[in-house]
């Protein structure tokens, strides 16, 4: 099930990609626990979504958002984020109207939101929901930023295992509540590609191949 996710995602995120590029999305944005450099509009802002059962208007899509800073869209100049660019891209596709809720929370690791899926407080917004995209793990990464030696490797493979893991139970858990929800994952971006730093580089580069 994960492999099949993330083999959707790759060809929906090349999609996306050439949206983002032409809106200087890529440009903007940092994996840090940083504050926020570009304010977000109302509607793809919320991080504490209702408890109480969401009632979907008819003819729409609902599309959220889960994990860090890139899922949130800090940092991006056009106030846009991979959620407004997505949602623009299903708009030329439906005449349905989609609704985006974005729960990205900045500098969030994959254990805190394995942590907020688990109780329950986001249940009922993932059981309406039709589209889920998730980014999450690059502030996982980012531990290692000042590790820029190869023989770190054995902390690599215990951070990557434990993100993986979490991943697997995050999934697991929006696919008990919702069976039918695409869920986009997000490949981990470099903002730093030109550091040659080894985390910014050969690592970020093995967690998404």
């Amino acid at each position: 099930m994960i492999k099949k996710i993330i083999w959707y995602s790759v060809v929906t995120i090349s999609v996306l990609g050439i949206i983002a590029f032409s809106t200087g999305f890529y440009k903007a944005i940092r994996l840090t626990t940083g504050t926020t450099n570009g304010a977000i509009s109302s509607e793809q802002n919320t991080q504490s979504p209702n408890d109480n059962p969401i009632e979907k208007p008819a003819n729409s899509l609902s599309l959220i958002t889960l994990g860090d800073s890139v899922a949130k869209g800090t940092g991006d100049e056009t106030n846009r984020g991979f959620a407004g660019n997505l949602k623009d891209l299903m708009n030329s596709k439906t005449s349905k109207d989609v609704m985006v809720e974005n729960l990205g929370i900045d500098g969030l690791r994959s254990g805190n939101l394995l942590e907020e899926v688990q109780t329950g407080k986001l249940d009922a917004v993932i059981k309406t929901s039709d589209f889920i995209l998730l980014s999450i793990g690059g502030n996982d990464l980012r531990t290692l930023q000042n590790q820029d030696e190869p023989s770190k490797v054995k902390d690599v493979i215990e951070i990557q295992n434990q993100t993986i893991s979490d991943l697997k139970e995050i999934i697991s858990h929006i696919r008990e509540i919702n069976k039918n929800a695409t869920i986009i994952f997000v490949g981990l971006y470099n903002p730093n590609v030109k550091t040659g730093s080894y985390v910014d580089g050969e690592l970020v580069r093995s967690w998404n191949f």
